[in-house]
């Protein structure tokens, strides 16, 4: 989302083409100068300038109503663009900051902290897939801690930078599976384990939210399976070669493979 500009400040009334009152107020219209940053003003003018409760149309379809002082937005009021996009919050010298909500044209909602009208602080974001996030916001995007629970009812919860999951991190699935292991760029990388809903257990190796590298399965009967994971794929290790005479060799029972999916956080 774009920062409000400045309103300009034409109000003076020095600077006033023509005005006319209109049950009490003022309908200011622009000089030629301004014209292309506002289409028009109406509201009430004191000291040479509008104050109090006031509506602005600009040439890009965008509208404010709500509080002015100075010729500027200040206190409580509504930005709608012209996309369908609605602020509702407090504004100070022109900008959205503080507490404020947000429904985005395409169907996402934001309710939480803003400066200079920037999404910057605690929040909570609404996707309009059903993905629900709530965190620390840093330039409109998740940053440091934060929870997401995502349209098919997986969550995770950890570490964001810029919207993405970075850090470490757990990812828990609607079928009670639980990963826990560091994030890169949105997947799973590094060592972690994974605890299944049949009691098996996986530690190890990750690359791209797979398995990768030295790892080890624990069955929930108590056997349990050592060795190396090559994308998902479990590698058995070599059988030793017989000593005397040919024994046929064991079989080492392969675990059943989970494949962790990778579900990317919607960004903005």
């Amino acid at each position: 989302m774009t920062k409000f500009f400045e309103l300009p400040r034409y109000f003076k009334l020095s600077l006033v083409i023509r005005a006319a009152v209109l049950g009490g107020a003022i309908l200011i219209m622009p000089t030629q100068a301004h014209a292309r940053n506002v289409d028009f003003c109406r509201g009430r003018v004191r000291r040479d300038a509008l104050n109090g409760n006031g509506r602005c149309q600009f040439p890009s379809g965008n509208r404010f109503d709500g509080k002015f002082r100075d010729d500027r937005r200040e206190g409580k009021g509504t930005f709608t663009y012209a996309d369908g996009t609605r602020c509702q919050g407090n504004f100070v010298a022109d900008q959205l900051t503080g507490f404020a909500k947000c429904r985005y044209g395409n169907g996402d909602r934001y309710e939480g902290l803003f400066q200079n009208s920037v999404r910057q602080g605690a929040g909570k974001f609404y996707y309009a897939d059903g993905t629900y996030c709530e965190g620390r916001f840093e330039n409109n995007a998740l940053d440091g801690f934060g929870r997401c629970t995502f349209a098919n009812g997986n969550r995770y919860e950890g570490g964001f930078v810029n919207n993405q999951r970075q850090g470490r991190g757990t990812f828990l699935y609607t079928d009670g599976t639980r990963c826990e292991a560091p994030f890169q760029k949105n997947f799973m990388q590094g060592n972690g384990i994974c605890l299944m809903n049949n009691g098996d257990r996986y530690e190890g190796g990750f690359r791209q939210s797979k398995w990768h590298g030295k790892g080890i399965y624990y069955f929930a009967n108590g056997q349990k399976a050592i060795g190396n994971w090559r994308m998902g794929q479990f590698i058995p290790p070599p059988a030793k070669p017989p000593k005397r005479r040919p024994i046929k060799p064991k079989t080492r029972k392969t675990p059943k493979l989970l494949k962790v999916p990778s579900i990317q956080v919607p960004t903005r």
